[in-house]
């Protein structure tokens, strides 16, 4: 899944079609698109007429939520790179100007037929830059118990959430010069 694709409803059941740029686009068998051949060549064409014989948008730009316009208007400014000035105001312009970019190939749509249910018009959630390490045996932090007493412990206002634990956290930087912080982190007593 391209966490920079376009998710759009097509007019035909429940047909739903996503539109990823070209140079993200992976075939079934891993290749990429100016690799693919055969029958998944056959398919993409074949996804190419559907989207533009059966995409026909047909959103309300009265309406107070916009979030599927928006999720268009950020895909053409963020990935066909359209200015702000150019960006789609109706749905006669959303058809052209995304019919258009499939024909000039920098949009590949495909088309998943065997959808079910209704869909809208949404971009995925995109996936984070740096992913957190994982386990807890990472040596750059290290948990020791708080002893001290916080005055919203003391005075019992905190004492039922649970009990503040000291991270001491080294970055490699400050290992070099043999320096420290350290942060409170509130942990939940076991039930």
């Amino acid at each position: 899944m391209s966490y920079n694709g376009l998710h759009v409803p097509l007019d035909i059941g429940t047909w739903n079609c996503i539109l990823v740029p070209a140079n993200e686009y992976r075939s079934p068998s891993g290749d990429w698109l100016c690799f693919v051949k055969g029958d998944e060549l056959q398919q993409l064409e074949a996804d190419r007429r559907a989207f533009d014989l059966y995409f026909r948008p047909n959103y309300d730009f009265r309406s107070l939520i916009r979030g599927e316009i928006e999720a268009i208007r950020s895909f053409v400014r963020d990935l066909l790179k359209v200015a702000h000035w150019n960006l789609p105001t109706d749905n006669a312009r959303i058809e052209r100007m995304l019919k258009q970019s499939v024909r000039d190939g920098r949009v590949v749509p495909i088309v998943d037929r065997e959808r079910r249910s209704p869909t809208h018009t949404y971009r995925p959630t995109p996936a984070p830059l740096r992913w957190p390490p994982s386990g807890g045996s990472s040596p750059a932090v290290q948990v020791t118990p708080y002893v001290g007493r916080l005055s919203a412990a003391e005075s019992g206002g905190l004492a039922a959430v649970g009990t503040a634990t000291a991270v001491e956290r080294t970055s490699a930087s400050d290992a070099r010069n043999g320096s420290t912080s350290l942060a409170l982190q509130w942990v939940r007593p076991a039930l």
